[in-house]
């Protein structure tokens, strides 16, 4: 009897700890793939709303040029840039 008794816990304890398909490792995968689905789903987020981005810059000159300006500093031909800022001042 104490020898079934030893092989059925030896037998429990291999399903919840055998390396690579116990029951804890699975759970610690089933995580981990959540993670990464969720991690999944927010790249995909950003990629729309960055290829949005790419298209707006693409078709609407105005937005265009806007960033060039703002972003990048950047003039029109023939345009000049007056800087009336007092020098050495904090803001």
């Amino acid at each position: 009897m104490k020898v079934v008794a030893i092989l059925v816990v030896l037998a429990l304890s291999w399903l919840l700890f055998a390396p690579e398909m116990g029951f804890i490792t699975v759970q610690k995968e089933r995580s981990r793939l959540e993670a990464l689905r969720q991690q999944k789903q927010e790249l995909e987020q950003q990629n729309a709303a960055l290829q949005q981005e790419i298209d707006k810059i693409y078709s609407d000159i105005e937005y265009f040029e806007r960033l060039a300006r703002e972003k990048h500093g950047l003039l029109k031909k023939n345009e000049m840039l007056f800087d009336f800022g007092e020098e050495g001042s904090s803001e």
